[in-house]
């Protein structure tokens, strides 16, 4: 898991896979997304915190 924080003090965490992929970003306000991958490594969906896939 890695982080940023910028001046205002909101950090924004980043969780990766074993494979180098962004898999999940978590907001300051809880709120989230996930990153779904395929075998080939490609990105197959993206979901909100509100499980709204896009």
């Amino acid at each position: 898991m890695a982080s940023i924080t910028d001046p205002a003090g909101k950090t924004i965490q980043f969780g990766y896979d074993f494979n180098n992929n962004l898999t999940l970003v978590t907001y300051q306000d809880r709120s989230s997304r996930q990153y779904v991958y395929d075998d080939a490594q490609r990105l197959i969906a993206v979901k909100d915190s509100l499980h709204a896939e896009q």
